[in-house]
This record gives structure tokens, C-alpha cells and sequence, in this order.
């Protein structure tokens, strides 16, 4: 099935109220008869809040180039994305009325690092005009810059207009899929090109009233012929090598072994050897009695499916314990993952309290089934017996979600999970399957809170089907959106999964990671049978964990649609192949001789995006923003990995 997914580019999406203050005045007048009347008036002040020194951290969705990062962006111009799509058009660098963004990114490379000096000043002393609710006291983050420097880097207000959209893309396979499936970003694009063999620092800055006659004067140059403007973001790249592309670092991943488990050691053979390709390792064991000794364990995922069965409910971990007598040594994963559960439950609070009332819910039902039986058989008439108390809260519900989450191992350490480093090392892609085993035992450790009893573990074993299976429903359900249908009754109930590793997921946060079921088997047969993404999570920085609802046999993972970055062509000169309404490149269209400012990298923005326009016969006064990222941006780079 071929990938149909899409992404609009859209010119502006501003707000219906820009942020500052306003006055509404209500005016009423109301006719008496006989010639008189009488006037009402209410006048009521109200603000509009939204960013101008800070923009919160949790709104940046990701920067291009990569923070920190090391690659040829010499052909590249950075960019940001933000998750609130009517951000750059809430202020106005323009008049009121134009309508222009107040955002915009500086590249500076390390060559002028001299000529801007990053402060920390409070806003008071900005010299604009507070908005309410705003502090004097306040700080944030400025950059002194002279006049003539910053002349040569700045945007024109037409220019800005041309370097900020918004990208509508799909969201599904995304770690934060939005209810509907399609999400609304931001994106701000920077005007200069990186330069080869030099590191550069990219600032998002304000520009609010650069080019509004009424506010600009804040923007005079001082005494030394220095500027002063806010900086909101700020982040460092090198165009230095081809190492850090998107493209390079998914492509090179260490594969081996495919799967999660410690590689091969010559020390080893036979039954050691075996084992460890199963995905187990040897730890430090404590017994109860004080001895030591060294366990087998292994997490949640596993290399291959085992036939490892044992009874549940368990009274203790012990009972989970697998001894092999041939070797000496104990198996501790399962009783390890049952007295995590139980631990993770006691941890909650409302879990724990949910489960108890539940359980205590469940005993009394049975007290009033056997109250009604002894009195039906006494009277002959059961009705008379005690009525049954609504619980009011269903907790049962409560119950089963959470249990459900961490069905998907929400909440389990990350050493359970990867219980050694060189099962998972950096730059590497593990393929899995999640051991519904060690699932199972993880569930009845948590399930276990107030199981002291053989009465207790008799009743835990009759309810522990109902429990499991809405458990299992829930799991289903965490990620799913309002607009998916229900789970299939008949859904496949293998989980199955990777671990991806690398800077590809801290540079790119965003990633969107899909999984078939039937692999590509050449060009003319793509891969098909897209499967469910039961769940998508950062466990650090730059670990990404996917888990799929049936066997997945190919994993596709590609750039975030709303992160495809701008750049040029470049083959001994700078050029751009131009693209048609549809998206698709035109063939033999190109456009060479690629205007740029007398700043270097500094591309003439204006004349670049008229050049386009006269080469696509669009007229230049209807040539959007959105255009302009049409054309500009680069192929989405996407990496398949096949299970071995």
C-alpha cells in the first residue's frame, strides 16, 4: 500500500485577537414611548495574554540543524517548528494592521561571534510599553548588537512574510498523536545558509515593531551604535561533515544483533551461549537467607516467543522463581517483573486505593449472594434480603486503565527494560517482542495488593480473567484516538516492537515510526498491512520505544513531516529544482543563479521567491508563504529496517 500521507502548507493562521490590551464599550439605548429614552454604557478593559519575552519550552516542537549537531548544512537554512500554530502572527513586526510576523531567526557564524553579546536584563528596561499582567521585574534573555551588523542579517517586513507558515500534517505516528490525527505547526525559516567548515549559532528573536514607525524607536542605535533585542531561542550546528544528517545517522544504525540481547562473546558456548541469545544476562542475586548467588534475567523484551508457563496468581514472587537443577542456577525474570507490579502499585496512591475498594466491593457481593441464597432457602423469599449499595465511583475502571498502561510498561524502570548497555549501545535499532509472560507476572504482582489470605488468592484467581482481559482492553485504547474505531474483538495479540537509539531522536523528537506486517518486496510491491501503534515513547533523550500490535516484520521511520527543512542545490554553484502545484518535482525546471545579499550565505529572499514565481508563471503578488516552503523544502528522508 503505497504512503499517501500528506502535508499542507499553509500561509499564515492568525488569531482573532492579537495579544495586548483592550477596551470594549457597550452602548444601549432604550426607547421610553411618548418621545423619551434612555442611554446605557458599559465600558470593560481586557487583555489578551500570549508570548513576548519567553516562549515555553514544552512549545518548541524542534530546531534544524539539531542542537549541538555536526553535518553539511552549508546548502541548509535553519529552522523551528512550533507546536502553536498562531504564535508568529499573535505580535506584528509591522503597523498594526499589516499583519506580519514578529518572529524571526539571526544566523551568526563563529567568525562574528564578536559582533553580538548575549544578556540577561529585566523587560522593564527594554524601553517598550508593558502589557498588563507583564512585570517590570521580570528577566529575559537579550542580545546587544550593532546597528550595522544587525541591518545586514534582519529580514525586510516583506521577507518575513515569506519565511513563516504553517504545516498541517498528519500526527498519527507521531509519540503525541492529536485527537483528530492531524496537528497545526508553526514554522519559522532562517535566511542564511550555514557555512562550510564553521560552527554558527541560530537566535529566534523579536522583531515585535521593528518596522512600525510608532515603536521602532526602541531599535535606535545607543551611543556605541549598539542595538538591544529580545532573544527567545537560541541553538549551535556545525557544517562540518555529512555525519549528522538525518539520512547518515538511521542508515548507519548497528544492527547487530537485530534483536535486544547482549552480542556474542568467544568465551562462550553451549547452554551459556544459548541463553544469552535468548536475551538473558547473569546479575547478582540476594536470597531471602542472606546467600548470594548469580541469576539468569531477562526484561519484557524478548528475542523470540517462549513456552515458559507457569499458574498465576501467585501468593509470592518465589513462586515465580524457575530453578534448572541440570545448571544450578535460578531464573529470576519472572519473579522480578511480579514484585516490580507490586511495587509500581503501592507507589500509587489512587491504584491502590482503587484496587482495595474494588476487591472489598467484590467481597461484598458475594456476602449479599450468599445472604439472599440462605434466606431464599430459609423463607422462601430472597428479595427480603439486604440491597446492594451502589459503589458510586467506578472503580473497577480506574482499575483496569491503569493496569492496562502498564500493560504497555508505562511506568517500568528503563533497567528493567534494557537491564545492560551493550544490549542497546549508541546509534543501534533492536527489534523485539514483549513476553506476555513476563507481562502477566508484572500485572498479578500490581493485582496482588491485599492478597494475604488463601481466601484472598482464591478470590484473586476468580476474578483474574475479568481483570486481565479489561486490562488488555484498556491497552488497546491508550493511544487510540476519538476518531479510530473500536479494537477488532479479533485483534492479533502478539506485541511486538523496537528500540531505536541515537541522535536521531533527540536532533528529530518528532519522529513518525510505522510498522507492516508484510515487508516491501521491491520497488513495484511496498510494504503493506500497516499494523497499530499501541504506544510510542522518549525513555531518555535519545531512546525512542515503539510497540505494535501484531508482528512487525518492517519498521519505516522517516522525518516529522512538519520538520523537513529548507535548503538549496548545490553542484559547484547553488541552485533550486522547482516543484509543481502537486507537490512533485517538474522535470528540467530549475532555476539557477540564486540571488544572495552582499552578507554571506544571506539570500536575497525578496528576488529569490520573484524568481520562482516568473519561472512557475504564478503572479509575484499572489506568491505565498506557503508557496515559497512548497519549493523550498527538501525531500523527506525515509529509512526501512527489515526483521532478520
Amino acid at each position: 500500500m503505497p504512503d499517501d500521507r500528506t502535508v499542507e502548507f499553509i500561509q499564515y493562521h492568525r488569531p482573532d485577537l492579537m495579544s495586548g490590551d483592550y477596551t470594549i464599550t457597550f452602548d444601549h439605548k432604550v426607547d421610553l414611548g411618548f418621545g423619551d429614552s434612555e442611554s446605557f454604557s458599559e465600558t470593560k478593559s481586557f487583555s489578551v495574554r500570549g508570548e513576548r519575552f519567553k516562549i515555553a519550552s514544552e512549545e518548541i516542537v524542534s530546531c534544524f540543524p539539531p542542537d549541538g549537531s555536526f553535518g553539511d548544512f552549508s546548502n541548509c537554512l535553519p529552522h523551528i517548528v512550533i507546536s502553536k500554530s498562531t504564535l508568529p502572527w499573535e505580535r506584528t513586526a509591522g503597523a498594526e494592521s499589516s499583519g506580519s510576523p514578529w518572529l524571526a531567526i539571526l544566523l551568526v557564524y563563529s567568525t562574528e561571534a564578536s559582533q553580538i553579546k548575549s544578556e540577561t536584563l529585566p523587560i522593564g528596561s527594554l524601553g517598550c510599553t508593558l502589557e498588563s499582567g507583564e512585570d517590570a521585574k521580570d528577566n529575559c534573555q537579550t542580545l546587544v548588537v550593532s546597528k550595522s551588523f544587525l541591518e545586514s542579517l534582519v529580514p525586510s517586513e516583506k521577507e518575513m512574510n515569506l519565511l513563516v507558515h504553517v504545516r498541517s500534517v498528519e500526527t498519527s505516528d507521531k509519540v503525541n498523536p492529536t485527537e483528530t490525527g492531524t496537528g497545526e505547526f508553526a514554522v519559522v525559516v532562517g535566511n542564511r545558509l550555514g557555512k562550510a567548515g564553521s560552527a554558527s549559532v541560530a537566535y529566534l528573536v523579536s522583531l515585535e515593531g521593528y518596522y512600525d514607525p510608532l515603536m521602532n524607536s526602541r531599535y535606535a542605535a545607543d551611543a556605541n551604535g549598539n542595538v538591544r533585542i529580545v532573544s527567545l531561542k537560541s541553538w549551535s550546528f556545525s557544517s562540518e561533515s555529512e555525519q549528522f544528517t538525518f539520512k547518515h545517522l538511521v542508515s548507519n544504525l548497528n544492527r547487530s544483533p537485530s534483536t535486544l540481547r547482549l552480542p556474542d562473546s568467544p568465551n562462550l558456548s553451549g547452554t551459556a551461549l544459548e541463553t544469552i541469545r535468548a536475551g538473558y544476562l547473569p546479575v547478582a542475586h540476594h536470597l531471602r537467607q542472606g546467600d548470594k548467588t548469580v541469576s539468569w534475567y531477562r526484561g519484557p523484551l524478548i528475542s523470540y516467543p517462549t513456552s515458559q508457563a507457569f499458574s498465576l496468581p501467585a501468593s509470592a514472587s518465589d513462586e515465580l522463581t524457575v530453578y534448572d537443577p541440570a545448571n544450578g542456577v535460578f531464573n529470576a525474570a519472572y519473579s522480578s517483573a511480579w514484585e516490580l507490579g507490586r511495587l509500581l502499585a503501592l507507589q500509587s496512591l489512587s491504584f491502590s486505593m482503587a484496587l482495595y475498594r474494588w476487591k472489598l466491593s467484590q467481597k461484598r457481593q458475594d456476602l449479599l449472594a450468599k445472604e439472599k441464597k440462605l434466606i431464599g432457602d430459609l423463607f422462601g423469599d430472597p428479595s427480603i434480603a439486604s440491597s446492594e449499595v451502589p459503589l458510586g465511583t467506578d472503580w473497577f475502571s480506574i482499575v483496569s486503565d491503569w493496569l492496562g498502561k502498564l500493560g504497555l510498561l508505562i511506568g517500568v524502570p528503563f533497567s528493567y527494560l534494557v537491564p545492560d548497555e551493550r544490549m542497546l549501545p549508541q546509534e543501534s535499532v533492536r527489534f523485539f517482542e514483549l513476553d506476555p509472560n513476563w507481562v502477566d507476572s508484572l500485572l498479578d504482582g500490581a493485582f496482588s495488593i491485599g492478597r494475604s489470605t488463601s481466601g484472598d488468592l482464591a478470590k484473586d484467581k476468580k476474578t483474574r480473567s475479568t481483570v486481565r482481559n479489561s486490562a488488555t482492553d484498556s491497552s488497546l485504547k491508550v493511544r487510540a484516538m476519538s476518531s479510530d474505531p473500536s479494537p477488532a474483538p479479533n485483534a492479533p495479540s502478539k506485541i511486538t516492537g523496537v528500540l531505536i537509539r541515537s541522535a536521531a531522536v533527540s536532533g528529530w523528537p518528532n519522529l513518525e515510526v510505522r510498522a507492516y506486517s508484510t515487508p516491501q518486496q521491491d520497488e513495484n510491491h511496498p510494504a503493506t498491512d500497516q499494523i497499530s501503534t499501541l504506544r510510542m515513547d522518549h525513555l531518555s533523550k535519545d531512546v525512542l520505544l515503539c510497540l505494535f500490535l501484531g508482528e512487525a516484520l518492517q519498521v519505516d521511520v522517516q522525518l516529522p513531516s512538519e520538520g523537513v527543512h529548507f535548503g538549496l542545490d548545490f553542484d559547484e554553484t547553488f541552485s533550486k529544482e522547482l516543484r509543481d502545484p502537486e507537490g512533485d518535482l517538474e522535470k528540467n525546471v530549475i532555476l539557477n543563479d540564486i540571488p544572495f545579499r552582499e552578507t554571506v550565505g544571506l539570500l536575497n529572499v525578496d528576488l529569490f521567491s520573484a524568481a520562482i514565481a516568473q519561472k512557475l508563471n504564478v503572479p509575484k503578488e499572489q506568491f505565498t508563504s506557503a508557496q515559497f516552503a512548497l519549493q523550498m523544502v527538501e525531500g523527506v528522508d525515509k529509512i526501512s529496517f527489515l526483521k532478520s
